[in-house]
């Protein structure tokens, strides 16, 4: 599976006419033409400029949404509602940052995206929410918890919950999203 970076404007319309696109990307799995679209308005940039890496202020709620394309139009698969995260004491400099992931782990031609959801907290004195996202075609899954907080020498957090969906899902999805969330739980 070939994921690549297309411009908005050279998909059709049903996607093109979306507000605040960001990021697109394209790739062909065994249900048919794929697009991924990513919006939202950025408080600074990214400080990767790589493409799957974005952040969002806490003001505006950042949406992915997945198509299946046929013929000039596009029919909407599924859309995150959001992140549905927020920091608990609000301060200056506070966002969710985001991030997607195209993969095939369990070999069946069908692509997974996963969408890791983190809030950034400036003056929180606790862990800050958190949740990965993962999508097979139209089924959910969801990873829900906290980011580790370090306190002096003491940390809490870091830990999640499975959703039932995620607690039945092959041992291969499971085994992912814990290595997605060790990668990403402290940063």
């Amino acid at each position: 599976m070939i994921i690549r970076r297309v411009a908005a404007s050279s998909l059709p319309s049903d996607i093109s006419r979306i507000p605040d696109i960001r990021l697109c990307f394209r790739w062909t799995d065994s249900t048919g033409d794929n697009v991924i679209v990513s919006t939202g308005k950025s408080l600074r940039p990214s400080e990767n400029p790589g493409y799957l890496d974005f952040s969002y202020s806490k003001e505006f709620v950042p949406y992915v949404y997945r198509f299946l394309l046929k013929n000039d139009s596009a029919d909407l698969v599924w859309r995150t509602p959001g992140s549905g995260l927020s920091c608990q004491v609000t301060g200056k400099g506070d966002n969710v940052k985001s991030s997607f992931i195209v993969t095939d782990l369990d070999k069946n031609s069908v692509a997974e995206i996963w969408i890791i959801f983190k809030a950034v907290c400036v003056d929180a004195q606790g862990p800050s929410p958190m949740k990965i996202i993962m999508y097979q075609f139209n089924r959910r899954y969801l990873q829900n918890g906290t980011r580790l907080y370090k306190n002096g020498e003491k940390s809490t957090g870091g830990t999640y919950q499975f959703d039932d969906a995620f607690k039945q899902a092959p041992s291969v999805f499971k085994d992912y999203a814990d290595q997605l969330w060790k990668k990403n739980v402290s940063d």
